[in-house]
This record gives C-alpha cells, structure tokens and sequence, in this order.
C-alpha cells in the first residue's frame, strides 16, 4: 500500500513539473528610431519570459517594436519587460496551438492593483492584429498570455 502510494505522489510531482516548464525568448528592434532611441541601432536587446511573475522593469518603445514568443503547457507566461512610452500600440500575435489563446494587457496600478486594459482571444492556430489605444505615454504596460500556450508576435507603437 506504501509503495503504491509513493509510485503515485512520485508521478504526480513529474506530472506537475513537465505541466509548468516554460520557455520564451523576445527582441527589441528599432525601427523608425528617434534621435535619441532606446536601444542602440542595430543591438538586439534579448527580453524574456519570467512564468508566473509580472515584469518589475519596463522599456520604452515610442517608435520601436517589441517581438515576443513562447510556449508553456500549462503556467501563465508574461513579459520579463514591460512597455511604456506610447498611446497606442499595434499587437500581431500568431497562435501555434489549435486551441485559443487569451492575451491580458494591464497597467500598472497603485500597491499592486494593476488595471486590465484589454482581453483578446486569439483563436487556434491563426493570426491575430489588434490595437490597444488610450494608453497612457506615462503609465507602464505588460501582457500575460494564459497557458496552455505556444506563440510569437510583436507589440508596434503607433504613432
């Protein structure tokens, strides 16, 4: 009976540890780059996901583009970076699974309280092209993208 007991909790611990391993990787890109741009021209700036913690740093992507993109089985991913600096973003998300993808833009709130500032359900296995407008070039923005996932895609300021 012990032996049955621990053969269980052994394969449930394996489960649960295959169930939230994740991995993610992201670039900024200058592209129509200010005079004084955030990254250099021409650097790849490597951001990645975190799993299950909201960003603590944020970049600003006034005329930049921010590229994303991972999987996970079942955690919620976010941006190990954030954004800021724009009124308006463009976001292209391509959802790899045949399942949906839902994508959560906050703002950053007060004593943790972040604010939700838009939902979009990307559906499996397609494309998606969406903006996020009456932003606030001050406050700071992050996504999180609800697990199971596998994904790329880029956030755009508009101008």
């Amino acid at each position: 009976m012990k032996k049955k007991s621990f053969s269980i909790l052994i394969a449930l611990c394996l489960i649960f540890t295959l169930s939230i391993s994740s991995t993610c990787f992201a670039a900024t890109i200058n592209v129509n780059v200010p005079s004084t741009p955030s990254t250099p021209p021409g650097s790849n700036e490597e951001i990645t996901l975190q799993g299950l913690s909201k960003p603590s740093e944020f970049v600003n992507i006034s005329g930049d583009i921010m590229e994303f993109g991972g999987s996970t089985v079942q955690a919620d991913l976010y941006l190990e970076k954030g954004f800021t600096g724009v009124k308006e973003v463009a976001v292209t998300v391509r959802n790899e699974l045949a399942q949906d993808l839902t994508v959560y833009c906050y703002r950053v709130g007060i004593a943790g309280n972040d604010v939700l500032v838009d939902t979009h359900i990307v559906p499996g296995n397609l494309n998606a092209l969406y903006g996020i407008s009456n932003l606030s070039s001050n406050s700071k923005y992050y996504l999180r993208f609800i697990g199971p996932a596998e994904f790329t895609g880029k956030i755009k300021a508009v101008k």
